[in-house]
């Protein structure tokens, strides 16, 4: 597998719906350019970004009355389907042209986007993040652009020991010294991490709010083709058992922009302190300063020093902490072979 090498019959994260409500989003998803727009209905659409007459880009444009997306250059529309609806020019005469189309659907709070066969882009595929859904929560979210490709990204949340060593507010025992277990459950990877009795990180303990109280720690990681994951921390008192605990949810898409940079689409959970707008911008002042300020240039870094070789290549050095993170690749490298192979390729 090359790094450029995508899965196509699966769900991408493209943008949080609210994105949309603003007005048309361009993105260059997997090398390709797409713009997001909401017809005059509010339904969402992806169509190609790239205005076939000068190459404009057509989500810097608007969308019409008529629910069609405008080129800002020159005033052609194109519709949710692609098709050109009006021609400005030439008497309005309506060229033979489309655009790319590609189904969307949204859940969870975001519009998901399917590359591959349109005829296989099942809804009930989308990845369950149902936790986005529930009043219980209160939710931070964000977006990260980064360079490094999606699968490193994929890497850094699978092994969450690096925290112990990039992150001040994030590092905790349990990372290092937990016990850990690996599971395959179909296409799923499943990482569980047990430390019992002990400190947790400083932004756990407020999320928690068990500052300077020891607890029983367990984190369960559900990865799912291509780059979506699940990650659940829970919390208890020393003897106190998980079917009690509190939890944090969290989710962390991984999106590829190109072969060497991604989009990381991220959401974080809580069920204690809740209706408390300050320390909810404490939190997201916090996971935003630890993705941008420490995983990001980190991730840079590994994907400059990789000198555009692949992965698997350069014949990295595998610790037990890399298990779920290598069952993660090496399943994807699966998926990737018989899609291809059912494709021809």
């Amino acid at each position: 597998m090359t790094t450029a090498s995508y899965l196509l019959n699966c769900w991408y994260a493209s943008a949080w719906s609210d994105e949309l409500d603003a007005g048309p989003v361009g993105r260059v998803l997997l090398d390709q350019h797409v713009a997001l727009f909401r017809d005059n209905t509010g339904k969402a659409y992806a169509v190609g970004g790239r205005c076939p007459h000068r190459f404009a880009s057509l989500a810097q444009g608007k969308v019409a009355e008529d629910g069609s997306l405008q080129c800002p250059y020159h005033g052609l529309r194109f519709s949710g389907d692609g098709r050109c609806v009006h021609n400005p020019h030439d008497q309005g005469h309506i060229p033979d042209v489309s655009l790319p189309t590609w189904p969307v659907r949204e859940r969870h709070g975001l519009a998901w986007v399917w590359f591959g066969d349109a005829v296989q882009a099942d809804p009930a595929l989308v990845p369950d993040f149902s936790f986005m859904d529930e009043s219980k929560w209160e939710i931070i979210r964000g977006v990260i652009h980064g360079a490094g490709n999606y699968q490193l990204f994929t890497d850094n949340i699978l092994d969450l020991s690096h925290a112990e060593y990039i992150h001040s507010g994030l590092s905790a025992p349990a990372f290092i010294d937990g016990q850990r277990q690996y599971r395959s459950d179909g296409t799923a990877v499943w990482c569980h991490i047990e430390h019992p009795n002990d400190y947790v990180s400083d932004v756990m303990a407020a999320t928690f709010d068990v500052v300077g109280r020891r607890q029983n720690f367990w984190t369960d990681i559900r990865w799912t083709p291509p780059a979506n994951m699940l990650l659940i921390p829970y919390l208890n008192e020393p003897g106190g058992t998980r079917e009690t605990a509190k939890a944090a949810p969290s989710l962390h898409l991984m999106t590829p922009e190109t072969a060497g940079s991604t989009f990381y689409f991220w959401a974080v959970g809580r069920e204690t302190r809740l209706n408390d707008p300050e320390f909810t911008e404490q939190m997201r002042s916090g996971f935003i300063h630890a993705f941008e300020n420490e995983d990001k240039p980190m991730i840079a870094q590994q994907q400059a020093m990789m000198g555009g070789k692949d992965f698997w290549d350069l014949e990295p050095l595998v610790l037990k902490g890399d298990t779920g993170a290598i069952m993660a690749r090496r399943k994807l490298l699966q998926l990737l072979r018989e899609e291809q192979t059912a494709a021809g390729d």
